[in-house]
């Protein structure tokens, strides 16, 4: 499903990805143990995908997830994002000691309706912000390429 945002673009929506979201913010309302739980052993990204005519471009948030954490395949029109999240705050008052840690592998998918162009996608990290610009291929192109994540 598409919706228009701006001239030119198209925003993806994932009407279902929105129902488990849904069920997983009740769940932890419900049951108290599922927020605890999900914020120690569970990291799920934010992600935006819009097209516009000449490309997709795939904007996530990844706060405390170094550019090196972030693998990104493309292959058979699919981007995958995949890794870990790891994080550690160590405190200490007076003869309290205070250690938080989280962690969690994640990994999403989007399959997109054009063929893309594997070869000359582009990703960039700043402040936590990963944005991958993938354009449309000219013709169909089939294969796969991971794809280094440039900061700045």
């Amino acid at each position: 499903m598409y919706s228009t945002s701006g001239k030119n673009s198209r925003t993806v929506r994932y009407p279902m990805l929105s129902l488990f979201d849904e069920v997983n913010r009740f769940m932890e309302d419900v049951i108290p143990a599922a927020q605890s739980s999900r914020s120690l052993s569970q990291f799920t990204p934010s992600i935006d995908v819009t097209e516009t005519d000449k490309e997709y471009i795939v904007r996530g948030e990844f706060p405390g997830v170094a550019a090196e954490g972030v693998n990104i395949e493309l292959k058979d029109n699919t981007i995958t994002l995949s890794g870990e999240k790891r994080s550690e705050h160590d405190k200490s008052e007076g003869t309290r000691h205070y250690v938080e840690r989280s962690f969690g592998a994640f990994t999403r998918a989007f399959t997109f309706d054009s063929e893309i162009d594997e070869d000359n996608a582009l990703a960039e990290m700043r402040n936590g912000v990963l944005t991958i610009k993938i354009p449309k291929a000219a013709k169909e192109v089939k294969g796969s390429k991971r794809l280094t994540i440039k900061t700045s």
